[in-house]
């Protein structure tokens, strides 16, 4: 009954990961890192690697309960890198054998949030964060490892699992975006071309729209 009401609480905040990381992030907790994906997604918006540095921190995101959604999204992308597989090629029984959610008590102790809905992109947060985002730049330690038959079941109590990736109409358009956007980003690659495919792949679709807006009157 405890660990059912700490599931409940607002606070409590999720990273999606793989097995083979979650050993390290055991011993270590969750250390700042500027992520392949923030790489490929904003690493061609700056003319040098060094002035990508300079204004993209590195960073440790997170997601609340509503926006769970995100760490599995995340989990997903990391276990088709693992596995070399795009992210709707992962199948559920590789996620139950290589995925894993990482669990943060109390995490808004540890974390700052992107209001949802902000749109201001030259506000007070990182360029990276998109709005809902929970991030940290410091060391965050961690209370739970989800995996296997526990994980899937705290999924399946928020609706989670089977993993959805929504119904064939709004898919289509979502679909059509993230060919706009793969295009988009092979222009300038930095990743080789299944990369940035994948990374694309593992946007939710509220990224896709809000990726898309951004960039369609520049492509």
């Amino acid at each position: 009954m405890i660990k059912l009401k700490l599931l409940l609480y607002e606070e409590t905040l999720y990273h999606g990961t793989t097995i083979d990381a979650a050993k390290n992030i055991k011993k270590q907790g969750l250390i700042p890192v500027r992520g392949d994906f923030v790489s490929t997604a904003y690493g061609g918006e700056y003319d040098s690697d060094s002035d990508f540095e300079d204004n993209v921190p590195e960073l440790v995101f997170a997601a609340d309960k509503k926006n769970l959604s995100k760490a599995v999204s995340a989990a997903t992308h990391h276990v088709g890198k693992k596995l070399n597989k795009d992210f709707h090629s992962v199948t559920d029984e590789d996620f139950i054998r290589y995925a894993a959610i990482i669990k943060i008590n109390d995490g808004e102790s540890s974390f700052s949030r992107r209001p949802e809905g902000d749109e201001n992109y030259y506000g007070t947060h990182p360029t990276s964060v998109e709005p809902g985002d929970y991030y940290s730049e410091n060391y965050v330690g961690v209370d739970e490892i989800l995996t296997g038959k526990v994980m899937i079941k705290v999924l399946k109590r928020y609706g989670l699992w089977p993993r959805d990736y929504g119904d064939t109409k709004s898919q289509e358009t979502i679909n059509q975006k993230k060919d706009f956007l793969i295009k988009y980003h092979l222009k300038s690659p930095k990743l080789p071309k299944q990369d940035i495919i994948s990374k694309v792949m593992s946007l939710t679709d509220k990224e896709v729209n809000r990726w898309y807006e951004k960039y369609r009157r520049g492509y």
